[in-house]
């Protein structure tokens, strides 16, 4: 998110940064956020300290190092079963954290910050617990997904398209590997295990939804009969980095703007062509050591 606040402030604008009120958000910006001459106002919500990193951590649930046909402790089948009791009261924490302060100070009529104060809400997709809030003021609203854009949640297509594209979320949390594209073009099996994939998502969403709408209920919000998906497909405009080649090629609606990667140069000739590419240039140019960092547990390119 700090980019774009960044280039908000570049471009002249006023910017107020609201965070969660925990031990981890304070120390994200220590000499706060500024461009030229201008700094976001930088305001902590809530008053829960929380970590995403103790959310869901330990080897009892450690989905992506644990194997599907093992039957002990280190059952990828068992981990999942732990999980989805505790995705209402873990979640509730990442969601909500921030709603009552937001609406006390920064949304009500009465407050400080509002009666027409902001004319613009950018809500990162994470913070979904917060856009009933905002659209019930009517305050223009932007969302930002820092995931490459996938079918179940981006695609602009009918649900008979959407069970024919690869269903990469299920690579994301590592539960089954999804099929290549040009595997579904050829075989028939990949196109079974492909809707098998995608069947399970779709049980995956009615379990979550059921999960979730108490915790919504408590906070005066109704989760729409479409659950999270729909509510999170609501917003008219968003912000989706990345594109191909960290994700399949998919129509989007009209008002989803993908930044950052879009596509892959064409490459001739393998691995050694790279000396002929900017990358190549540009490592070949390097005075000193270059850090590699792979994402090769996530995405596959």
């Amino acid at each position: 998110m700090r980019p774009i606040v960044e280039g908000l402030l570049e471009r002249g604008h006023e910017v107020s940064y609201l965070l969660p009120n925990t031990t981890d958000a304070r120390a994200y910006f220590p000499n706060g956020i500024s461009e030229g001459n201008r700094s976001a106002e930088l305001h902590f919500l809530g008053d829960t300290d929380w970590s995403f990193d103790e959310l869901f951590s330990g080897d009892d649930i450690d989905l992506k190092n644990k194997r599907w046909l093992s039957v002990g402790p280190d059952s990828k089948v068992r981990a999942f079963a732990r999980i989805l009791p505790m995705y209402r009261t873990k979640l509730a924490l990442p969601m909500f954290s921030m709603l009552d302060d937001l609406k006390v100070h920064h949304l009500q009529p009465s407050s400080p910050r509002g009666g027409g104060y902001y004319d613009l809400f950018v809500i990162h997709m994470a913070s979904f617990g917060l856009l009933h809030a905002v659209e019930d003021v009517g305050i223009d609203l932007v969302t930002v997904q820092t995931t490459p854009p996938t079918p179940f949640l981006n695609a602009a297509v009918d649900d008979r398209h959407l069970m024919r594209l690869p269903n990469p979320f299920i690579g994301l949390v590592q539960l089954l590997a999804p099929p290549r594209t040009e595997e579904l073009r050829t075989s028939f099996v990949a196109r079974v295990k492909n809707q098998a994939l995608n069947r399970f998502h779709q049980l995956y969403m009615v379990i979550l939804n059921h999960m979730l709408r108490p915790t919504f209920l408590e906070h005066g919000l109704v989760l729409e009969p479409g659950g999270l998906l729909a509510l999170l497909k609501s917003v008219p405009n968003s912000i989706v980095l990345g594109g191909p080649p960290l994700s399949v090629p998919m129509p989007l609606p009209a008002g989803t703007h993908m930044l950052g990667l879009l596509a892959r140069p064409e490459r001739a000739g393998g691995p050694s062509s790279l000396s002929t590419t900017p990358l190549g240039a540009w490592l070949d140019a390097a005075s000193g050591p270059v850090i590699y960092i792979s994402l090769g547990t996530k995405y596959e390119v």
